[in-house]
């Protein structure tokens, strides 16, 4: 008699573990031939998952807790490792400083955040299609309750009538639900590849935890979706009522034990591949035996408590109706004598016809109906967490979410102004301010906030940009360096276009840096189609706020006018 197989934790854990490192690597290798490595997300959970049943014999509910648990964790292990090879191989340098410097490189914008989350979320989402369906399967094995009583012996004992069988009713009855199903989950991976792709230049941080907000989301209403969808998934059950007792039989699994075989059909032994619906009457006849011949065994006391056979054909003792709604039936039903008096619940779908688990339910009326209102949730959930993270974003760089994401920044005017020559360039400045002009700087006499001007010619974008990064480059290391944003992340080629009031047209961007010690610098770079670059930069005073200072620099930039032009 074949008996259950007994669970190693530790072994089980330990093959889990290598498992995963399988997966890990397969993300790593398929990272860095060029594709798409979401697809090793479904290795990962496999080899984790098979790893763990393979050296700890079986998958209990605390094995399949176990290897999601470090399924996530060596996923999120592996699309780090795979960023930081990439990283090592451009710098020049090894894997083991590129992995530990990633948090600062996401910090500080040298590597594009939504790339990075957008893959990660993207290998988790192919992990879920891995591991659920195992660990539903795993959730649903429990110890199976205690027999009935044996049946009477004897020549006075009545014969009892045969077994009636409520077996599934096809996926035609439940097409429309899988379709209500389905819908949710592609809104939300909708809404995650339009904030990738309409960001998909240079993100600011706002934008970054948005995708990862909507991501989460996503990854929530798939986890949601297929507990709900599970119910309706349970092609390979037949229901089996006698006259005093309830019984649910896996069909596949027991044309697996050769003394109840009813099938040679090919991948008849699978959980999944054998259905009611694809036998022939005559299999379907002695399937029929085949249940009756293990419930009399069952009830006789004739297998013993651990054998597989009482796991596949589950005795549900004293079953009641707990609630009920046109999709499901939740019955409760006895646990062992030991146990107390406890009850279990179990949820089963209206995929049964003429089926009733207790006589006070209402059996279904046809195929499952459709379950529109599921179709709303989801996606709210996704936009929900995709503007707590925008606001999430936008808090941590200390500015509005409007301003990260490129609005038009206003110019402030002074109330009287002078011209102040430097490279060949002819500014406008506030009247007020003390000039340096050797050094090229302009002080803000009120607030204490200093302006440094250069102006170079001959130059491209890629020195425009080099000059509008530098600062980060030259405070990064600084104990009190807080962190950066763009006025404009998601500006076409990192800089955005600028009109000056003469009718020229720059490319331009502004760089703000902040320190924990209150400090503030706001570096902007506006280049010419002729190469003229220009530069401002500003050191914040104390009495002086951020939008102050940034309206100042955008009235120097669009003010300005090539001195042989000025008149």
């Amino acid at each position: 008699m074949e008996t259950e197989r007994k669970e190693n934790v530790l072994a089980g854990l330990i093959g889990a573990f290598l498992g995963s490192l399988l997966g890990a690597a397969c993300i790593v290798g398929i990272g860095q031939l060029g594709y798409v490595a979401a697809f090793s997300g479904l290795i990962m959970a496999v080899c984790a998952v098979k790893g763990y049943e393979l050296l700890g014999g079986a998958v209990s509910r605390k094995g399949a807790v176990i290897a999601c648990v470090l399924i996530a964790v060596m996923t999120y292990f592996g699309n780090r490792l795979d960023f930081a090879v990439s990283v090592a191989r451009l710098a020049d340098t090894d894997v083991f400083t590129a992995f530990r410097a990633m948090g600062a490189l996401l910090d500080e914008g040298y590597l594009n955040p939504a790339a990075y989350w957008g893959n990660l979320a993207l290998l988790y989402l192919f992990t879920l299609v891995g591991a659920v369906p195992t660990l539903i399967a795993a959730f649903r094995r429990a110890s199976p309750a205690a027999p009935p009583p044996e049946s009477r012996r004897g020549p006075e004992a009545p014969s009892e009538p045969p077994a009636q069988l409520y077996p599934f009713a096809g996926l035609s009855w439940t097409r429309s639900i899988r379709l209500s199903l389905a819908l949710p989950l592609l809104l939300p991976l909708a809404v995650v590849i339009a904030l990738c792709l309409r960001y998909e230049g240079s993100p600011s941080i706002p934008v970054s935890l948005a995708v990862l907000g909507a991501g989460v989301g996503m990854l929530g209403s798939a986890v949601w979706m297929l507990a709900l969808l599970a119910p309706f998934q349970s092609v390979q059950y037949v229901f089996v009522r006698t006259n005093r007792e309830l019984w649910r039989v896996d069909l596949a699994r027991l044309n697996g034990i050769e003394p109840y075989r009813f099938t040679r059909r090919s991948g008849s032994s699978s959980i999944r591949g054998l259905r009611w619906e694809i036998l022939n009457e005559e299999e379907r006849q002695r399937a029929g035996s085949a249940m009756e011949r293990a419930i009399r065994s069952i009830r006789a006391g004739e297998v013993m408590p651990d054998s597989v056979l009482r796991r596949v054909v589950r005795y549900i003792p004293d079953p009641r109706l707990e609630t009920e709604t046109k999709w499901t039936w939740k019955i409760s039903y006895a646990l062992h004598p030991e146990a107390g008096g406890r009850r279990k619940t179990m949820t089963i779908g209206k995929v049964y016809p003429d089926f009733t688990p207790t006589p006070d339910a209402a059996p279904p009326e046809g195929p499952v109906p459709v379950r529109w209102n599921w179709l709303v949730i989801p996606l709210a959930v996704t936009l929900l967490l995709a503007a707590v993270g925008w606001a999430a974003g936008a808090a941590l760089t200390g500015q509005p979410a409007g301003r990260q994401d490129g609005a038009d920044l206003t110019a402030f005017r002074p109330e009287s102004f002078v011209f102040y020559e430097r490279g060949g360039v002819r500014f406008r400045v506030d009247s007020s301010f003390q000039m340096d002009e050797e050094a090229g700087r302009l002080t803000d006499p009120d607030t204490g906030t200093e302006y440094f001007l250069e102006v170079q010619t001959g130059a491209d974008q890629t020195l425009a940009l080099d000059r509008l990064l530098e600062p980060v480059s030259q405070y990064r290391m600084d104990d009190a360096f807080q962190g950066f944003s763009f006025a404009y992340p998601s500006a076409e080629e990192d800089l955005a276009a600028l009109s000056a009031e003469d009718g020229a047209l720059y490319r331009h961007n502004l760089l703000t840096v902040r320190f924990t010690d209150g400090r503030v610098i706001q570096n902007a770079v506006s280049l010419s189609d002729g190469g003229l670059l220009i530069r401002v930069m500003a050191v914040q005073g104390g009495a002086d706020s951020e939008e102050a200072v940034t309206g100042m620099i955008q009235y120097l930039l669009t003010t300005l006018k090539p001195a042989e032009t000025a008149g």
